[in-house]
């Protein structure tokens, strides 16, 4: 099979510089998604919060195509190697994306099979190539009947290099 578009689309972004009020919230909101802690009052889980926002403004999302034919949507490993009752931020979103509608299931069918050092807290120089990452991924499991469409699930895209 051979892919021939890639899109992509975001439900948020932000700077990881600067010093205003706006940024410093932008920056806690980050890392409570990181982190799923809680957000606001009254309290969610922000991988909640994701899934019941796009719901919500679903037909004003200029990538809702991506989430309208139901495709099977794949968590994003993360940079290191998972260990057991690891948190999995992109896993959580799109469990909770497939609980509001959105999304047929979630297959869990790729892992990091080499480390690679993150992006966000790495040097610019030192930052891992976008090859660096195609290169490291291992399939878990196959995806029973293959859909039409699959959508890749990350939590927070700094340069894009980790979505292979």
């Amino acid at each position: 099979m051979r892919i021939h578009t890639l899109e992509f689309g975001s439900l948020l972004s932000y700077t990881p510089r600067g010093i205003s009020d706006k940024i410093r919230s932008a920056r806690d909101v980050t890392l409570a998604i990181k982190t799923d802690h809680v957000l606001d009052q009254p309290p969610i889980l922000p991988s909640e919060w994701i899934a019941r926002t796009v719901k919500q403004f679903m037909p004003s999302l200029p990538y809702a195509s991506f989430l309208t034919s139901k495709p099977i949507l794949v968590p994003v490993p993360n940079s290191s190697l998972m260990k057991e009752d690891t948190l999995w931020v992109p896993d959580r979103i799109a469990k909770s994306l497939v609980a509001n509608g959105i999304g047929r299931e979630v297959v869990a069918c790729l892992s990091r099979a080499v480390a690679v050092p993150k992006s966000a807290t790495s040097d610019a120089p030192d930052r891992p190539k976008p090859l660096r990452h195609f290169e490291t991924p291992a399939i878990q499991e196959r995806i029973s009947q293959p859909p039409d469409e699959i959508l890749l699930v990350d939590d927070i895209v700094t340069r894009g290099a980790a979505i292979f």
